[in-house]
């Protein structure tokens, strides 16, 4: 929305903006896009899903790219066909807008490349790994207490063995 490039001609200056362009107008979209599910991961602590990072940040630095180099071709076209008389009136500058969308898009470009652990998940994981394990643990241990023997049995089977060790095991 800011300007991409500024165009100062004799009597008329006038501004072009980064959604005169096609590509400009598909890279906002994007941008709203990403930023709405940065936002939703910063929400959830997590790291997921970084090729989204990726393609957005190589997207719209091709982007600034591709106009910058083809503005640049237009305006040498310019000054080569039109004589020396007529263009020494016309300058041209790059706005502030396609520097901040080649800064931010090379930083989206870089931050795919965050590899740090996501602790809560890693440890979200864990938890429920040893909830499992006791969930198993205390089925066995239920099995154990239906399926418990005979008291006269028991004390055939383990000689030395109390009736408290018995009551212990089988509770």
């Amino acid at each position: 929305m800011l300007n991409w490039i500024d165009i100062d001609l004799e009597m008329i200056m006038f501004s072009l903006s980064g959604l005169t362009w096609t590509p400009s107008t598909i890279l906002l979209y994007l941008s709203i896009f990403t930023a709405g599910y940065a936002f939703y991961n910063s929400y959830n602590n997590s790291n997921r899903n970084l090729w989204i990072y990726l393609i957005s940040g190589l997207y719209g630095s091709g982007v600034t790219i591709f106009i910058y180099l083809s503005m640049n071709g237009f305006f040498d076209f310019i000054f080569t066909v039109l004589p020396n008389k007529e263009t020494d009136d016309l300058i041209y500058e790059y706005g502030l807008g396609i520097y901040l969308t080649a800064f931010f898009s090379f930083l989206l470009f870089l931050t795919s490349f965050d590899k740090t652990e996501d602790n809560d998940n890693v440890n979200l994981s864990v938890r429920q790994k040893i909830k499992v394990e006791q969930q198993s643990n205390n089925k066995f241990k239920g099995y154990e207490k239906q399926n418990k023997p005979n008291i006269n049995e028991w004390k055939k089977n383990n000689p030395g063995k109390t009736i408290n060790d018995y009551y212990s095991k089988y509770k």
